[in-house]
């Protein structure tokens, strides 16, 4: 869910939240020097976390746009109970096809 702001026809700003999941995946797990066994990205992390962002974007022509996205994590995704809060934090940049009326 966003919230965007179009200036003169070629400019962009957004800002909003998003949802996320951590459905599957294997992380490496370190021995030493080397990463020979994998564990289960779910044994982890949480399922599902949640993000803000905020955004700029510039509109080429009127069907494409170039986007600038930071997605500040807002939910601890580490399942240890003694260990580091951990969040998702990350940066995109996009190429998007358009449809405005």
């Amino acid at each position: 869910m966003s919230v965007h702001y179009d200036y003169d026809n070629k400019y962009q700003a957004f800002i909003g939240g998003e949802l996320g999941t951590n459905f599957f995946g294997e992380v490496p797990y370190s021995q030493g020097d080397s990463f020979d066994q994998l564990f289960d990205f779910r044994d982890a992390f949480t399922i599902f976390d949640a993000s803000v962002f905020l955004g700029v974007g510039y509109i080429l022509i009127e069907t494409i746009d170039i986007n600038l996205k930071y997605n500040i994590g807002v939910t601890n995704i580490s399942k240890a109970v003694m260990g580091p809060e951990l969040r998702k934090n990350w940066l995109t940049l996009s190429v998007a096809y358009t449809w405005r009326e």
